[in-house]
Order: structure tokens, then C-alpha cells, then sequence
């Protein structure tokens, strides 16, 4: 099982992230934590059950959790 907390950006909107526990969500970068925080609990995904995720690439998050701890989820890019 791969399983990942996610919460959105209270500060950013449409601004997830995703983390392995709450204990990697404290230790974001701080840039990053920064410029997102507070954050608000939303799921806790098993990511080893999904073929796909609304707005992101389920082999993508896995990769960046497991390297770096956490997958930043930002918005879609808006369209003139």
C-alpha cells in the first residue's frame, strides 16, 4: 500500500499537496510552506488502488513523495 495525506492550500486556491504523513506536511521547505500555508486536511489516498487522479499523474505523485516527500499540486493552467 502507498498511501498519501492530501491537503489544499487555505492561502492558494486549487493548491494541493500531497505527503507521505502530517509529520512530512510539518517539515515542508520552507518556501513552500510559506507561500501555501495553512493548509486544510482534505483525503488520505491509497494510490496503489488508483489508475488515475483528477488533476495529476498518479506515477508522478509516487515518484515525488517517495523522493522528496511531498507532490505539489497546483492549478490548472488557465486558458485566454
Amino acid at each position: 500500500m502507498f498511501g498519501c495525506l492530501v491537503y489544499k492550500s487555505l492561502k492558494k486556491a486549487d493548491t494541493y499537496v500531497y505527503v507521505r504523513d502530517k509529520l512530512t506536511l510539518d517539515n515542508l521547505p520552507e518556501n513552500v510552506a510559506r507561500l501555501l500555508s495553512p493548509f486544510e486536511y482534505v483525503m488520505e489516498l491509497d494510490l496503489d488502488l488508483r489508475q488515475s487522479l483528477a488533476n495529476a499523474d498518479v506515477d508522478d505523485v509516487k515518484i515525488q513523495v517517495k523522493s522528496q516527500g511531498f507532490y505539489l499540486q497546483l492549478p490548472p493552467p488557465s486558458i485566454v
